[in-house]
This record gives structure tokens, C-alpha cells and sequence, in this order.
């Protein structure tokens, strides 16, 4: 007698679980609104732009292109949206069409992969500055606010000769970050802020269309060669004895966490290669019963694990990693080293 009891409400909680899925996919149909200028999403309750990528893009990473194609929206935290906003979706696959797709390397069967489909916006740090093939000096409308499918003027650098056609990768530099400890310069932060492409020549200035708008696009923007990069990121193991610190995150913020980009100060130079996997560390100073608290001598150092990265990039002396874990805030400065038995 228990034998089909216990089939009989498996059965009952699988049709449950049926009409409960079926009840939610009606609810994110009813909430999806389609006309002339594309298709829209009204936000529920709960929702996170992080959810709503997910459930359209099949990727909860691709958030932040709804957040850029809703530049007209004042979403000025994109953690915070609200019930019955109406969002215009990507159509991602008329966004990557005409764009080159990268050529991964032929699997492996051993090897493993980390995929990060927004590996194309990841910036970097490095000694000197990209050479510029272009400033954007104007945008169509006098907009301030550029964003993707925008008309913008480029001021061509002469001896970077630019074709119509030819794809962009669109930046802007910081100044330069010293390390105050060593009184030296680490380099200088690189943002990417989009992609363009050049549709018409003058003697005295190009006119382009924005293609791809990662964050805020301004004028005095510069130009670099597009480099296409696979999202398919290669996992191997770190450098053992490698030490390394994190400089500060891409978003130039004191506080970073789990999904943020950090850089940290060791490079291709040091053997650091995408795909390599380390643990970032904090130090907790012990000191014995007895001891001065003024004597660092006497301390015991122990180093607590607080957290992950893989690298994405790199360049000669330092590398642009994603947190891939935190158990805590992490700042600038903590250690970064590989720990075998990971």
C-alpha cells in the first residue's frame, strides 16, 4: 500500500510543479509588450536586472547591455529598478549580427573553461598610453549622453589612417596611479566604453555609428583597434609563489566584491596568463599572550583566504582579473597568490 501512495504524490507534486512553472512563464508573458519600437519588459516585483538578463539572454551577465540600451530611462543605479517600469529589451541576436565572432581554439576534452560573455568591455592597466586612432569630438544632436546606434564625429589622428567599414574599440584613460609605497608609477587604467563603426570620410573628420555602448560614452573619448576576444577563457593553474596585490577595481571603487573587475600588479611579464585561478588573502596579526602589541616582531601572521579571481587579461606588468568569490568587502592592497590543494 505505501509503494503507490508514495508514487501517487510524486505524481501529484510533479503536476504541481508543472502548473506552477506554467503559471510563471504566463506571468513573464503578460508582462512583455511588443510594438513599432521594439520589444519591452514591464519590471515585478522582485525583479533584478540581473534576472530579467537571464531570463531573456540566457546569461544573467549580459545585464548590463539592458541597462545600456535604457540610457533614456533614469536608471541612475542599475541595482535599483522598480515595478512597472518599462524596459526595452536587447535583441541580441540583431546586436551581434555583422560583428566578427571570435574563433575559439578547438576543445579539449581535459581542459576546462571559464565563460565570460562580457569579456569585450574588459579594460586594463598598462605603462603607457594605447595609441589613439581617433577622438570623438561631436555627437549628431549635440547629446551628451552617447549611447548605442548614435551618429558621432571622430577627429582622425593623421598617421592612423582609419577605413570605411573598419571597427573601433572606443576608450578613455585615467591619470596615472602611482604606488605610494614605492613611489613609482603602476600605469594607466584603460576603460572601454563601447565600439563604433566608421561609415563616411572627410579631409577633415570621420563620421561613425556607435555599434556597442558599454557604459557612458563622452566626448573627448579616444579610438583603439578593435581586438575581438573568445569569451571561452582557458582555466589552468596559478604561478605557485606568485605574489601579487590588487590594485583597485575598474570601477575605481574603495569597496569591491564577487562579479566586480579588479587589476592586480603582476603581469605577462611575471608568467601570469587568462585562465590562471588565485585566492586573495587578508592578514590577521596574532599576537601572543604576553607580548607588546607595539612589537610586530612578535606577531604571528596569518593569512585568511577571503576570496577569488581568474584572470581575463593581461598585460606586460599587471593583469584584469573578476572576483569570482568574496567572502567579505575586499580593498586594494590584499594579497593575491596562488594556493595549491584549492
Amino acid at each position: 500500500m505505501k509503494k503507490p501512495l508514495m508514487i501517487h504524490m510524486i505524481l501529484m507534486l510533479a503536476l504541481l510543479w508543472s502548473l506552477a512553472g506554467a503559471a510563471l512563464r504566463e506571468a513573464d508573458a503578460a508582462a512583455v509588450a511588443h510594438d513599432a519600437g521594439g520589444t519591452y519588459y514591464i519590471v515585478q516585483k522582485g525583479d533584478t536586472l540581473w534576472d530579467i538578463s537571464n531570463m531573456f539572454l540566457q546569461s544573467p551577465f549580459y545585464w548590463p547591455e539592458i541597462w545600456s540600451v535604457n540610457s533614456q530611462i533614469p536608471l541612475l543605479n542599475p541595482h535599483l529598478i522598480f515595478p512597472g517600469q518599462r524596459l526595452r529589451l536587447l535583441d541580441f541576436s540583431h546586436a551581434q549580427a555583422g560583428l566578427p565572432q571570435p574563433q575559439s581554439p578547438p576543445r579539449i576534452a581535459a581542459l576546462r573553461y571559464f565563460r565570460y560573455p562580457l569579456i569585450n568591455r574588459v579594460g586594463f592597466i598598462q605603462k603607457e598610453p594605447e595609441a589613439s586612432y581617433g577622438t570623438i569630438f561631436k555627437a549628431r544632436g549635440n547629446k551628451e549622453m552617447i549611447s548605442m546606434d548614435d551618429i558621432v564625429y571622430v577627429q582622425q589622428v593623421p598617421d592612423m589612417p582609419l577605413s570605411v567599414g573598419e571597427r573601433c574599440t572606443i576608450f578613455r584613460t585615467s591619470v596615472p596611479i602611482q604606488d605610494r609605497k614605492k613611489e613609482t608609477q603602476i600605469g594607466i587604467q584603460h576603460l572601454i566604453t563601447g565600439t563604433l563603426e566608421i561609415l563616411q570620410k572627410t579631409d577633415t573628420y570621420m563620421m561613425a555609428r556607435i555599434t556597442q555602448s558599454f557604459q557612458a560614452i563622452k566626448l573627448g573619448d579616444q579610438l583603439m583597434a578593435y581586438e575581438t576576444r573568445s569569451p571561452d577563457v582557458p582555466l589552468t593553474e596559478g604561478i605557485p609563489g606568485l605574489a601579487a596585490k590588487i590594485i583597485t577595481s575598474e570601477k575605481r571603487t574603495f569597496i569591491m566584491g564577487e562579479h566586480d573587475i579588479a587589476f592586480i600588479d603582476k603581469g605577462a611579464d611575471d608568467g601570469v596568463q587568462p585562465g590562471q585561478e588565485y585566492q586573495i588573502f587578508e592578514v590577521d596579526r596574532v599576537i601572543p599572550p604576553g607580548a607588546s602589541v607595539h612589537d610586530e616582531a612578535e606577531g604571528i601572521v596569518v593569512p585568511i583566504a577571503v576570496g577569488k579571481v581568474v584572470v581575463l587579461l593581461t598585460r606586460p606588468t599587471t593583469s584584469t582579473c573578476l572576483i569570482t568569490q568574496s567572502n567579505k568587502s575586499l580593498q586594494s592592497g590584499l594579497d593575491v597568490y596562488f594556493s595549491a590543494g584549492d
